[in-house]
């Protein structure tokens, strides 16, 4: 018998539509949604003076393993609460790496669950477009040095379901989650 409890990923790179889509799926399924950002301004905060000192990109990645490990964390707890989730975050090299994303999602598996991973796909044009807009200060960093940033290519190669960003999401979610939540 299958665990009544689902936890669904939903990925990509930075402006994406992850956040939109996690938040419009996990509302529709009536699911608890952890997002990889949830504490992002608090910890920005906290670091003002290493982020001025070494910049936000290298900042991000220093504390990158942490917040990971937390957002996982957070899922398992979630999990043991009998919660059915959806977590966002980039995920980008994970899903890139069968071994990584296996990693990754292993404190999940040794708990009974299969994880389903959403994929959102977007043009970067329209990426950098939202980016912008956002005016995130997060995205300092990548909108400064946009053509190597934003054109970098990333190639899952873990199982996914593949979403197109652009897409309505109200219009693709009904079907997909019904999809998603077997």
């Amino acid at each position: 018998m299958s665990n009544p409890v689902q936890v669904l990923f939903v990925a990509g790179p930075a402006a994406s539509g992850k956040s939109e889509f996690a938040k419009k799926l996990s509302a529709h399924l009536n699911y608890t949604w952890l997002d990889f950002d949830d504490f992002i301004n608090e910890l920005i905060n906290e670091n003002k003076s290493l982020i001025d000192s070494i910049g936000m990109e290298s900042f991000l990645a220093q504390v990158r393993e942490k917040r990971y490990r937390e957002l996982i964390d957070r899922a398992v707890i979630a999990v043991k609460q009998s919660k059915s989730i959806v977590v966002s975050a980039p995920f980008t090299a994970e899903v890139q790496n069968q071994d990584l994303w296996d990693a990754r999602i292993a404190p999940l598996t040794s708990l009974g669950i299969s994880p389903k991973l959403c994929w959102i796909e977007t043009k970067p044009e329209v990426r950098r477009d939202r980016m912008v807009a956002r005016a995130s200060e997060r995205d300092g960093e990548k909108k400064e040095n946009f053509a190597k940033y934003i054109f970098q290519t990333i190639a899952p190669v873990v199982e996914r379901v593949s979403i197109n960003g652009e897409a309505d999401f109200t219009e693709v979610i009904p079907e997909l989650a019904s999809d998603l939540a077997k």
